[in-house]
């Protein structure tokens, strides 16, 4: 952190402490909206083609703390001040029209140049920036009594109060869904107990649809089963086997789409190391392409194929795996097989042609001419052109050349989100495949 003073001086001796903290909150809390802002357009990428390389995985989120000469008017303290100050002579409107100018104010440099975030609109970042001045008033009220005279319990219930109406007021209109992530933050900052925090955490659980609060309290049952297993592990060793056994219960609690995320994601920094790395990578892979399979109930179901394709391409990089790399591909060729198939019973034969002259340029090669389902697949293609007239098949000659960018953009519309991000129906890809088929990825030309 970089302190700088608008007079030109050391900042830290014209400030007290309870300033200090508040300008280390807003400053946390800005880094968090950065580290979010960058944290989610890295798992997009990452969720749309497998690399986030594109992504920036650094980020600056720079705050400036500009201090006013002691005696000056507008110095945040002395704003504080005046707003306690109304509070103690029962002027609540003054107090509140004090008060909504400094959070106007405050708003505005909270939100400066704070990176765009698909997660946290301008409303909430807005409303996170309310809260920390609200923090910072309740604050520095405790810390500074009016006078010797004041009745201090129900002067400060009265600061309280105008804080808890000021927070209200903010959140009002809030979007469904849309306060959770920065109440997380803002206590965070300030500390899961400070009575913004508090208040910011009631009104964002009001905002929850039914969906989000039933994953809100899986999330939470989940996190309570982890702990009370953690615990207990620890405070009653057992033995090798039944450690396994209560690791194997945990897994087969989680989801099967996030088990499989998470295989991936390991495996997809382990294959960027050494020959072990890559080798437990291998079997990381392995591990999820079988469980996806049996989730799925086939061997060759599309929905295997976010799993298939990594370990393909991991096989295909290292010359001692090669004729794994072919039996991978050519299982990988059949689950498109599948997929063309699905197209031309809907009667989209050009979609059908498109995929299956795709997946050949893509697999053929690691795979070998004589694998069945590249044979498969050179038939089911070549009777699916037969029926194109010449401009169809004009077209798919055309989207053959990109044939890599077809075949990614059908493995994307197959692959889960993860549950924190996704939106609607809580379906896995598998189950909506089953249901609706090619209509989950649409016509492909």
């Amino acid at each position: 952190m970089r302190l700088q003073s608008m007079s030109g001086e050391g900042v830290l001796q014209w400030i007290d402490d309870t300033e200090l903290q508040h300008w280390a909150c807003t400053a946390a809390a800005r880094a968090a909206v950065g580290a979010v802002a960058v944290g989610d357009a890295r798992l997009a990428a990452f969720q749309k083609d497998g690399s986030a390389a594109a992504v920036p995985a650094a980020f600056q989120c720079r705050t400036e703390l500009g201090v006013l000469p002691a005696d000056h008017p507008q110095r945040s303290d002395a704003q504080l001040r005046r707003v306690v100050a109304a509070v103690e002579d029962g002027d609540s409107q003054a107090a509140g029209s004090l008060l909504s100018d400094i959070v106007a104010g405050e708003v505005d440099r909270f939100q400066s140049d704070l990176p765009a975030c698909a997660l946290l609109s301008p409303p909430t970042t807005a409303l996170m920036g309310t809260a920390l001045l609200l923090s910072h008033l309740i604050t520095r009220a405790l810390a500074e009594r009016p006078s010797a005279t004041s009745d201090a319990p129900a002067w400060f219930e009265a600061t309280a109060s105008l804080a808890r109406s000021s927070l209200q007021a903010a959140a009002a209109g809030a979007a469904k869904d849309s306060l959770q992530l920065s109440a997380d933050i803002v206590a965070d900052v300030l500390g899961s107990n400070n009575p913004v925090a508090e208040q910011l955490e009631r009104l964002a659980a009001a905002t929850l649809s039914a969906e989000a609060k039933k994953a809100q309290e899986e999330r939470e049952r989940r996190k309570a089963a982890e702990l009370a297993a953690k615990l207990l592990a620890e405070e009653w060793p057992d033995a090798a086997e039944t450690k396994a056994a209560r690791l194997a219960e945990r897994e087969a609690k989680t989801p099967v789409p996030e088990r499989c995320w998470a295989l991936r994601n390991v495996a997809g920094q382990l294959s960027m190391g050494g020959p072990g790395e890559r080798a437990r990578a291998r079997s990381l892979l392995e591990q999820a392409v079988l469980l996806k399979q049996q989730y799925a109930g086939a061997a060759d179901h599309p929905g295997v194929l976010p799993e298939l394709l990594p370990l393909a391409n991991l096989l295909a990089a290292e010359p001692e795996w090669q004729r794994d790399a072919a039996g991978v591909a050519g299982l990988a060729m059949s689950c498109f097989s599948n997929i063309a198939a699905a197209y031309l019973r809907r009667g989209d034969a050009v979609s059908a042609a498109v995929l299956l002259e795709a997946s050949l340029r893509t697999f053929e090669e690691v795979a070998g001419v004589r694998s069945t389902a590249v044979k498969a697949a050179m038939r089911a293609a070549d009777a699916a052109l037969d029926g194109l007239s010449p401009e169809q098949r004009a077209v798919v000659a055309d989207l053959r050349r990109g044939g890599e960018a077809v075949v990614r953009r059908v493995v994307a519309a197959l692959t889960d989100e993860l549950a924190a991000y996704q939106q609607g129906s809580l379906l896995t890809k598998v189950q909506r495949w089953d249901a609706d088929g090619v209509v989950l990825i649409g016509p492909l030309h």
